[in-house]
C-alpha cells in the first residue's frame, strides 16, 4: 500500500481529503489516515439505528470499531455514560471495539497507533488492497432506513432474540447489503384496532393537564363497531427538512421549529435534532450541538412553543392522536406519553377491559415493536400514568371509567 502511494502520490492527498471530510475531530482524522495509508479498509461515520460510529475497520466478514475519545466530542461524564451504554448494546451482538483517548495519542502517537494495530491483528482484521475496499456510504436505501430502524428497536429490548430478528440485524450492519429484498410486515391481531375519537389536551381548576377524549361525530350507524377492522391510526406526517432549512435559514430557527411543529407536534427534541443536525455543522448530535440548540431556543415561548420533558408541543395545538410509523419510523422513546396515551385509550375503549402487558404489546404492536424490554416498558408506564384519572386499575387489568 506504502508503494502504491509512493508511485502515485496524489492518491494520498485524495485519500486524506476524504478523510478529513468525514472526520469530526483532527484526533479521528489522525487515526483514520495512519491506518488507511497501510491498506486498512475504513467506513467512517457508520450508522447502526440512531447510533453513528466514529469508525470501522471491515476485513472480509470481520468487523471492529474504533471510537477516538478526543476532549470536545466524547469528554464530560453524561457523554462517557452515553458512549459506554451504546457500546454494551452492541456488544451484546459481538460488535468489538477499540476505544483510543486523545490524551493517550498526543503524548505518543506511534506508540497508541502500535497498540491499535495489535488490537486490529489480534481481531483477524488485516489490511486490504486498497483497489477491491468498497465504501458503503450510499448503502443507505429507504428500505435498509426502515431495516436499521428495526435492528435499533431490537437492540434495545430484553429477553432472546428470534432467529428472524437476528435476520434483521445481521441485515443492518452487513456491510455488502446494497440491496435488500423484505417482506413487509403485517399488523398483530392483538393490535388492530378501530380509531374512534381524539385526546384533548386541558387544564383543570388547579391548572394541571388531564386528557379527554374527543368523540367523532355520530355517522347515523346503530350496529356497533367492531375492533377487528383495520386500525384507522393516522400515519406520522414529517415535513421535508431540506426544504424547511432552505426556507428558514440563518436568521429563523425558531420560527423554522414552530413551522415543522405545526406538522409534527408533539415532536421529540432528540429526533428533531437528528433531523436537523446539519444546521450545527455537524454530522451528529454532539453535546455541543445541544448546547447551541438551547441558545437557539430561548424566548421559543413567545413563538408558541412548549418545551415539556425532552418534547416540543405548540400552545395551540389542543388536541393529540397518535400516528403510527408513516414518512419515519419513530422509537417509542420519541414519542410523547400524551400522545402514547392517546393510543392506549383508544385500545381500552376499542377491546375494552385488557391486562397492562397485553395494552403495551398492542399499542409497541402499532409501533412496530413485537417485544417488550425494560427501557420501553418504563416509556409506557409514564404514558399510562398520564391516564390515571381516566382509567380504573383492578390488579395488572384496566379499564376505562
Amino acid at each position: 500500500m506504502l508503494i502504491d502511494f509512493s508511485l502515485n502520490p496524489e492518491s494520498i492527498h485524495m485519500l486524506n481529503a476524504k478523510i478529513e471530510e468525514k472526520a469530526e475531530s483532527p484526533f479521528e482524522a489522525a487515526v483514520a489516515k495512519y491506518l488507511a495509508v497501510r491498506g486498512y479498509h475504513l467506513v467512517q461515520q457508520w450508522e447502526v439505528g440512531a447510533y453513528r460510529l466514529d469508525m470501522v475497520a471491515v476485513c472480509g466478514r470481520k468487523k471492529i470499531v474504533i471510537e477516538c475519545d478526543g476532549e470536545r466530542y466524547h469528554s464530560g461524564e453524561d457523554k462517557i455514560r452515553e458512549d459506554m451504554e451504546r457500546q454494551t448494546i452492541l456488544e451484546r451482538l459481538g460488535w468489538r471495539f477499540i476505544r483510543i483517548r486523545g490524551s493517550e495519542y498526543y503524548r505518543n502517537p506511534e506508540k497508541t497507533m502500535e497498540r491499535v494495530v495489535t488490537a486490529l491483528t489480534d481481531a483477524g482484521i488485516e489490511p486490504e488492497d486498497a483497489g477491491t475496499s468498497q465504501q458503503i456510504d450510499g448503502r443507505d436505501t429507504e428500505l435498509l432506513k426502515r431495516v436499521k430502524q428495526r435492528a435499533y428497536s431490537i437492540l434495545h429490548e430484553d429477553g432472546e432474540v428470534s432467529e428472524v430478528e437476528m435476520g434483521t440485524i445481521a441485515a443492518a450492519l452487513d456491510p455488502k447489503n446494497d440491496i435488500i429484498s423484505a417482506v413487509p410486515e403485517t399488523p398483530d391481531n392483538a393490535s388492530t384496532i378501530l380509531l374512534q375519537g381524539r385526546l384533548q389536551r386541558e387544564q383543570d381548576s388547579n391548572g394541571l393537564e388531564q386528557l379527554s377524549l374527543l368523540e367523532n361525530q355520530p355517522t347515523g350507524e346503530t350496529e356497533p363497531k367492531q375492533c377487528e377492522s383495520i386500525s384507522s391510526f393516522p400515519s406520522y406526517q414529517a415535513v421535508d427538512i431540506d426544504v424547511y432549512i432552505q426556507k428558514y435559514l440563518p436568521n429563523g430557527f425558531k420560527e423554522m421549529v414552530k413551522a415543522i411543529l405545526e406538522v409534527e407536534a408533539p415532536l421529540s427534541e432528540a429526533l428533531l435534532l437528528s433531523r436537523i443536525v446539519q444546521c450545527f455543522d455537524r454530522k451528529r448530535v454532539t453535546s455541543s450541538v445541544w448546547n447551541d440548540y438551547e441558545l437557539k431556543m430561548r424566548g421559543c415561548q413567545k413563538y408558541g412553543i412548549i418545551r415539556k420533558k425532552g418534547f416540543l408541543y405548540l400552545d395551540s395545538s389542543r388536541d393529540i392522536q397518535f400516528r403510527v410509523p408513516g414518512d419515519i419510523a419513530r422509537l417509542i422513546e420519541h414519542i410523547a406519553p400524551e400522545e402514547l396515551a392517546a393510543g392506549m385509550f383508544e385500545i381500552l375503549k376499542c377491546n375494552g377491559p385488557m391486562e397492562k402487558k397485553d395494552l403495551y404489546r398492542a399499542l409497541a404492536g402499532q409501533c412496530g415493536v413485537h417485544r417488550l424490554g425494560k427501557e420501553i416498558e418504563k416509556t409506557l408506564d409514564k404514558a399510562l400514568h398520564t391516564l390515571e384519572n381516566s382509567i380504573i386499575r383492578n390488579g395488572e387489568q384496566l379499564l376505562l371509567k
